[in-house]
């Protein structure tokens, strides 16, 4: 395959991104690589953001430089706030993600490449490393000198159970949509045992979030899949059945529900404090909507004296880049949604990444945005080869 060695490497690359004990100024192998990738484009041809499908590269497009006028205005005009250092490390890593995706939207232009098997990658040498350390912290807590777990939970390598997790939530149904578009057993038995070592793994990290996005994820994929199977008709009396069970199931459920509700939000991570986050981000909002505050904390308190992210995608978009920057992204989130309902493994996938956009933030989290990336395209990719044989 002529971009086989390619494919190996962005796979590695990426598997090597949730890492990040592992780094060295804050810019571990992944990071490097997609760097050197970047500088390595260069001299090729470029295809223009705004004349292209390059729906991710656009938001990055409109988001930094609103947040750059955000922390320009948070510095001469509005009340200050945040830090010159936590400005700056959201800026370059807003910068790393952006000329990440930017590349690989390139580069998926210009070639032919198989996103499939770039997946497959992925998934595997995925699973390979994190079964490798599971085994390892069976008998260590560390490896190398490095944490594997924390407070007892399954964090490789990591700072935060959050960096596993968010990057093993989308793995299984990953799996799940290798599995359908694979011919051989072999594999096929293969790709179901990782998929269980990730669902295990996932459990493991204790993470509220990545444990109800894919449980929501299954029940949805198997709703997908039924809907899909009925006719026109059925399908009325089917989705009326489902509204009708999942009222009753809120009436008879109610205070769970609310206490779910409540977990969620106020995970372990900051014993209960995110509503504090949510209403200070709010009330900084409200100083300044339009332009915002620009990258970086701005949430202060006083029990640790230090500021805070606000732990909310939405949120933080909003805080950093304004308004304006708050829209693009909705736009951004419901137009990769629609594309994603196209496959029901691929919708699935999703689902848990949704989970900690709502919950959590994945401005920084270049892995996620690039598997985003990836799921998006292999749709897009599909849907053209279709057209093109049927105009054939």
């Amino acid at each position: 395959m002529k971009f086989e060695k390619v494919y190996r490497r962005i796979a590695i690359a990426i598997m090597m991104l949730p890492f990040t004990l592992v780094r060295i100024a804050n810019l571990g192998y992944g990071e490097l690589y997609f760097i050197l990738f970047f500088i390595r484009e260069i001299p090729k041809k470029k295809y223009s953001i705004l004349k292209n499908d390059f729906i991710f590269s656009k938001f990055w497009l409109v988001f930094i430089p609103l947040s750059f006028l955000g922390f320009l205005n948070n510095i001469y005009f509005s009340n200050q706030t945040g830090t010159i250092e936590g400005a700056v490390f959201d800026f370059l890593s807003y910068l790393i993600v952006f000329f990440s995706l930017y590349t690989l939207e390139n580069y998926i232009k210009r070639n032919n490449i198989n996103i499939l098997f770039l997946l497959e990658k992925i998934f595997v040498y995925s699973a390979r490393a994190f079964i490798f350390l599971l085994v390892v912290n069976m008998f260590s807590k560390t490896f190398m000198g490095f944490n594997l777990d924390y407070e007892g939970r399954f964090v490789p390598l990591a700072k935060n159970l959050h960096q596993t997790a968010m990057y093993l939530s989308p793995l299984p149904f990953i799996g799940v949509l290798l599995l359908k578009n694979m011919k051989v057993s072999i594999k096929k038995a293969t790709i179901l045992i990782y998929i269980g070592f990730f669902v295990y793994m996932i459990f493991l990290t204790q993470s509220f979030k990545a444990i109800f996005g894919l449980t929501f994820s299954f029940f949805l994929y198997i709703l997908i899949i039924t809907y899909k199977s009925f006719k026109k008709k059925g399908r009325r009396f089917l989705l009326l059945s489902i509204t009708t069970f999942l009222l009753l199931v809120f009436i008879i459920f109610n205070q769970y529900i609310a206490e779910m509700a409540v977990n969620y939000f106020n995970e372990y991570d900051y014993k209960g404090g995110r509503l504090f986050l949510y209403g200070e981000a709010i009330e900084l909002i409200k100083d300044s909507p339009l332009l915002g505050h620009g990258p970086g904390s701005h949430i202060w308190d006083d029990l640790d004296s230090k500021f805070h992210d606000t732990h909310l995608t939405f949120l933080t978009v909003m805080l950093q880049g304004g308004v304006f920057s708050l829209i693009t992204f909705v736009i951004f989130i419901k137009k990769i949604t629609r594309v994603y309902y196209k496959d029901a493994a691929i919708i699935s996938s999703f689902m848990p990444i949704l989970m900690y956009i709502f919950g959590g933030d994945i401005l920084r989290k270049l892995p996620t945005w690039i598997i985003l990336l990836l799921l998006y395209y292999f749709i897009k990719n599909k849907e053209q080869k279709t057209n093109e044989i049927e105009t054939n």
